[in-house]
């Protein structure tokens, strides 16, 4: 539909869409390539081994993505980015306190004006004693 709206917008139109959609897709492989390389490369804390095996799992993908039927991609890309909701929960409810304690204390005084490039350390403290 953006590509007939823009080819009846003006002549060749449709080539913008195409030509635009083409680099937002390749921009995108790159940017979650890189996410990825530094969340594999944080979590194994370095390992070049599980680095390689990331970015040869990733290079089939992008392969199998290109050549699978655009049902099974959308479904696998939907089961993954629903999975990815997983360590972010956890991590929510591991936290719960914390967050607890820092609302409290906003909440208290709202207009209180606190210095920038606060770490709140004494919450985190505060949770190590128990």
């Amino acid at each position: 539909m953006s590509s007939m709206a823009f080819e009846n917008a003006f002549p060749g139109g449709q080539y913008v869409v195409t030509v635009g959609l083409c680099l937002f897709a390749f921009a995108t492989i790159i940017a979650w390539y890189y996410y990825g390389e530094k969340c594999i490369e944080y979590l194994s804390k370095g390992n070049k081994i599980i680095k390689l095996v990331y970015r040869i799992i990733y290079t089939l993908m992008i392969f199998w993505g290109c050549v699978a039927s655009l049902d099974a991609v959308w479904e696998f890309a939907d089961l993954f980015n629903g999975l990815m909701a997983v360590p972010n929960l956890i991590a929510l409810i591991v936290l719960s306190p914390v967050i607890k304690k820092l609302s409290d204390n906003f909440f208290k005084n709202p207009d209180e004006k606190r210095p920038a490039g606060t770490d709140y350390s004494e919450f985190l403290r505060d949770k190590t004693k128990r």
